[in-house]
């Protein structure tokens, strides 16, 4: 009888917890109706053009402007290169000397 009781406890509690999840994750607005006081800004760096695809389709989907960051020093065309440089930035900017 007990053990019952603790299997009617924990499936109440996790009953409560996925109905009330599921509300906190409903958006206020359907997709891709904005209202007129919110701004969406799209900003992407894409060296292929793919990362620029798919922010045209975000843009689609909600809306708002596109901007593409352009570097003053390109990345380099060859991929293997470009991988190096980048994670050479990257430790650069998470110790510094």
């Amino acid at each position: 009888m007990r053990i019952l009781k603790t299997y009617a406890l924990w499936l109440g509690t996790i009953l409560l917890i996925l109905s009330c999840s599921s509300h906190a994750q409903e958006p206020e607005h359907a997709k891709g109706e904005n209202s007129t006081d919110e701004k969406v800004l799209i900003v992407y760096l894409s060296r292929t053009k793919n990362t620029k695809t798919v922010a045209e389709i975000i843009q689609q989907k909600v809306g708002g402007d596109l901007v593409s960051l352009e570097l003053v020093n390109p990345y380099p065309e060859h991929y293997q290169t470009t991988v190096n440089q980048v994670a050479d930035e990257i430790r650069r900017i998470i110790s510094p000397r």
